[in-house]
């Protein structure tokens, strides 16, 4: 298995983003990626003229956490909780079937990355030459993540980050 793992916080965030995104070209009559049936319509998109606030979203997630839903989305919040998904993995799979990368690490380091993934998954290093490693699916979000939520996201995800670090013997940046 190869994982990567991104900054939680900065993973809610452009989560969010990419669903105000398909609302908006829901409501334009554009997006066929929405299953009117699927949670994530009925939480954020039924009903509504506007896509929720992030703050209402997570509102949205808090109060699922707080009830003990099974309902797994919307999930902007536990999606972030590498830990708790990880140890589900490591109980039925052995930890050296899985090769785990930071997101930012494998942006900056890209050949190198490939090249390790190369030697764990016991291929023929990949040819640079031919490789187009320019970033794809990239989008510029309207705003910026307003300083309170950044901090409560931090504090939220505080303790399962360190629980991760503890995991995988290793600390992030985040």
């Amino acid at each position: 298995f190869i994982v990567m793992l991104r900054d939680p916080v900065s993973r809610c965030f452009s989560a969010w983003n990419m669903y105000k995104n398909m609302f908006e070209q829901y409501e334009k009559g554009l997006s066929l990626a929405v299953n009117k049936d699927g949670l994530i319509f009925q939480y954020f998109f039924k009903g509504r003229t506007y896509f929720p606030t992030l703050e209402e979203c997570i509102d949205i997630e808090l109060d699922l956490i707080r009830q003990k839903s099974q309902i797994m989305e919307p999930a902007l919040l536990r999606r972030g909780l590498y830990h708790d998904q990880l140890v589900k993995y490591f109980s039925i799979f052995s930890t050296e079937r899985f090769f785990i990368i930071e997101s930012d690490y494998f942006r900056s380091n890209i050949c190198d990355c490939l090249d390790r993934f190369a030697n764990f998954l016991g291929i023929l290093p990949f040819n640079r030459n031919r490789l187009d490693i320019q970033n794809k699916n990239v989008r510029k979000y309207d705003g910026d993540i307003l300083e309170s939520t950044r901090s409560f996201l931090n504090k939220f995800y505080r303790d399962a980050n360190e629980k991760l670090y503890a995991l995988l013997g290793v600390k992030y940046d985040w």
